[in-house]
């Protein structure tokens, strides 16, 4: 029986390394060695209602903390400027439930 796997990060940058990866701009492409740049078309970017998913990451987050913080003094520049969350499960799961279209379209936008 498989398991699922959450690892949640704090990112105290601006997320531009993260943002890279995630992004995919043109020269600044980041990715990993064992990734399959032929699957690179399966990615998916999940509109927001803010319209945020259209601005770089790091944009998308400077935006955000203007909108949202309301307090007086300055934000500390170490502090915790995003979250990175990770769900998984096993291969031989994540590999059954892709073969699935609907079912992985269904968790995805569970997720």
């Amino acid at each position: 029986m498989g398991f699922a796997v959450f690892h949640p990060g704090k990112g105290s940058g601006a997320g531009g390394g993260i943002g890279s990866h995630i992004d995919r701009k043109e020269g600044q492409e980041h990715t990993y060695p064992h990734a399959d740049a032929a699957r690179r078309a399966l990615n998916i970017n999940h509109a927001l209602p803010s319209g945020r998913h259209l601005v770089n990451l790091p944009e998308a987050i400077n935006e955000r903390i203007k909108e949202g913080y309301t307090g007086k003094k300055a934000i500390r520049k170490d502090g915790v400027r995003f979250l990175s969350l990770v769900l998984t499960g096993t291969h031989e799961d994540m590999i059954k439930l892709a073969g699935d279209t609907e079912k992985f379209k269904k968790w995805q936008q569970a997720n």
